[in-house]
């Protein structure tokens, strides 16, 4: 089996969606607790409760995630959910509401519910099932990383807020945080070197100029972490701005650039030698697991990659097969690929005035909408 495929690109999305929905509501996560038999309001008035106390301790464990929810309490920290107190941390959550929910009398509880319930249980199993697969020791990416994020959050354009001195001294705090992190992702990398589970060399490559870009500039005032210091707020005056200014210049210098720098340094040297020359999850030790782990966690299903794959291929050549009906019904004389290329040509495709084109476009939409109630019980208002 050719599992050359999560690193570098993904499945199709609406086949995702379509064994997504497929799947839902198709498993009832057994409970393996001992359940506790409620009335309907003592279960309704648990399950309530275990969903905002979950939801509480879950920001207070990824304050990043409350930041971006617009709750600033957490704004001074950043979570480093590569430590080894940061992954036990987690494990010990987990499972806590997961036997919480399990307990909970789901025959109490409506069928509305119910469904909430089992759907808690099932991204609790989820989490569980995510814990044997080494996600940790490539915590580097093109596309996503702390490293990334929190270049986008010191920038001043990401969802850190910079409106008051409190939320610089944040930044500043949080900057050692960061400088840990760091630390973390090279441990955890080695870790990683040592057991064969390493980046492709293609994408490491991709990551060193965007890891450079964050220090190499001498100029303080050309770095992407400057930007907040442009636009302090006016209420920030005389030498409590002096002073925040040059608190925040000697973080940048002594902590956040030096942080970038040694996770560059590291990936060009020891990591890029030992990046694998290959890509694809199907050449790391264990890959072919962990690749069956994602297409479990994004479809909800239990297929495996080649039956997925199969669907994929009956469904394109279902389509191609209505396409070329389609051509045959329009009388042309030409095969699909002509017929395609005509289509994007022809004057006669295309609108001819902008209100033309939006009562085209409204008029989908109406037909869109109509449709709806035979696959959605709750539309969008």
């Amino acid at each position: 089996m050719n599992l050359t495929r999560s690193l570098l690109g993904g499945a199709s999305s609406a086949l995702l969606l379509t064994l997504c929905l497929g799947a839902c509501g198709s498993s009832q996560p057994a409970a393996t607790g001992p359940v506790v038999s409620t009335t309907a309001t003592e279960a309704t008035d648990q399950l309530k409760a275990l969903f905002a106390e979950h939801f509480e301790a879950h920001l207070r464990l990824y304050p990043s995630q409350a930041q971006a929810m617009g709750d600033y309490r957490f704004n001074h920290l950043l979570e480093n959910e590569l430590s080894d107190e940061h992954i036990a941390a987690a494990k010990k959550l987990n499972d806590e509401y997961l036997a919480r929910a399990q307990q909970i009398d789901a025959s109490s509880l409506s069928a509305k519910e119910q469904l909430q319930r089992d759907f808690f249980i099932d991204n609790r199993l989820r989490t569980r099932a995510s814990e044997s697969i080494p996600l940790r020791l490539m915590p580097m990416n093109q596309f996503h990383s702390r490293a990334n994020d929190f270049a986008v959050q010191g920038s001043g354009e990401g969802v850190h807020p910079f409106k008051a001195e409190k939320d610089y001294r944040d930044c500043i705090t949080k900057s050692s945080d960061f400088s840990q992190w760091v630390d973390s992702a090279i441990a955890r990398m080695q870790e990683g070197m040592a057991q064969g589970i390493v980046l492709p060399r293609v994408l490491i490559e991709r990551v060193l100029p965007q890891l450079l870009a964050q220090y190499q500039d001498k100029d303080l005032s050309k770095s992407t972490f400057y930007g907040p210091l442009n636009k302090i707020p006016d209420a920030i005056t005389g030498e409590a701005k002096a002073a925040l200014i040059s608190d925040y210049e000697k973080a940048l210098r002594e902590t956040v650039f030096p942080a970038y720098k040694r996770l560059h340094d590291f990936m060009a040297a020891d990591y890029l030698a030992k990046g694998n020359a290959k890509h694809g999850l199907h050449v790391l030790p264990g890959g072919e697991a962990w690749y069956q782990y994602l297409i479990s966690h994004h479809t909800t299903t239990s297929m495996k990659a080649d039956e997925i794959h199969t669907i994929g291929l009956a469904e394109v050549k279902r389509i191609r097969e209505e396409m070329d009906q389609v051509r045959q019904e329009a009388k042309f004389k030409g095969d699909l690929k002509a017929f395609f290329a005509h289509l994007s040509s022809d004057d006669k495709y295309f609108y001819s005035t902008k209100e033309d084109l939006i009562a085209g476009y409204t008029g989908l939409k109406q037909r869109i909408e109509s449709a709806l109630p035979q696959y959605f019980d709750v539309t969008p208002k």
